[in-house]
């Protein structure tokens, strides 16, 4: 069954301000087509982000997202594939040295359970800590002209996102559809930083824009991937596309994340609806 494959040839790499990582080449050819060519298309199933941002997408946490996936052989392939606790450690792996070095750096948020930086004193704990306390989920997303994802690092309960791409044929660079990734300017942090923020307010924008600059722009690109860590100043967003019609930012989005309390997500759960998966 094929999954992803993050390979070291020609990965780029970002480990300051906070981890990122691009991969290509992340499925076989013939595959990232199949999945390419039978990306879903927006039904009753699929929400609008409401808010500053807008965004139509359908998460694992909601039925119908297994409903959309189930009518393509190649996504439900995909699904069993990935939504198991092997896939969750070996993601765990990859992204374990960049947890370790936040705790170094005093980048892990507060709000955190505090067994979260105790555990990333050797990876095996971390891995268990995967086991018993987090899961991955999916999402499709799709963002059409005119849309954009404004600036935020991320949910606590998030651990690390990976990214996957699928641009459409026809799509061109000008189109945009490239995460940005920022850091301070300088080392002091501004009046409007919180550690335990996500989404900037939307009465911080512009001097969100005055104290940030963009160090990575990933590129939007077929069978490409980006991974990146949840830090206290982990910020990215999506500039507003600039696409013709028939043409949308699509992507797969991956998160490694806690459980919540009392959310009947184990991976029994997970994995239980992954293996039920029929095209």
């Amino acid at each position: 069954m094929p999954i992803p494959q993050f390979k070291e040839d020609g990965v780029v790499k970002f480990d300051d301000p906070f981890f990122v990582r691009q991969f290509s080449h992340v499925f076989p050819d013939d595959f990232y087509a199949r999945l390419s060519d039978e990306f879903p298309v927006p039904d009753e199933h699929w929400g609008e982000q409401g808010g500053l941002d807008r965004k139509i997408a359908t998460s694992s946490s909601d039925d119908g997202f297994f409903d959309v996936a189930r009518q393509s052989r190649a996504w439900s392939e995909f699904i069993r594939g990935t939504l198991n606790r092997e896939f969750a450690r070996n993601v765990g792996r990859l992204v374990y040295p960049g947890l370790k070095r936040y705790k170094e750096m005093s980048k892990i948020p507060p709000r955190l359970p505090r067994d979260f930086s105790e555990r990333l004193s050797e990876e095996s704990r971390f891995l268990d800590l995967i086991d018993e306390r987090m899961t991955l989920g999916l999402q499709f997303a799709r963002l059409a002209n005119g849309q954009f994802n404004s600036p935020h690092s991320d949910t606590v309960s998030k651990i690390a996102t990976i990214l996957f791409y699928f641009p459409q044929e026809g799509w061109r660079n000008e189109y945009g559809g490239g995460t940005h990734f920022f850091r301070f300017r300088d080392e002091r942090k501004p009046d409007w930083f919180d550690p335990n923020m996500n989404r900037v307010p939307r009465e911080n924008l512009d001097q969100f824009w005055k104290d940030t600059e963009a160090f990575f722009v990933s590129n939007y690109a077929p069978n490409t991937a980006c991974l990146f860590c949840k830090s206290v100043d982990s910020f990215h967003a999506i500039g507003r596309i600039r696409a013709p019609e028939g043409l949308s930012r699509r992507a797969v989005v991956m998160t490694l994340r806690y459980r919540e309390e009392g959310e009947e997500n184990s991976w029994e759960a997970v994995e239980a609806r992954a293996e039920a998966m029929t095209a």
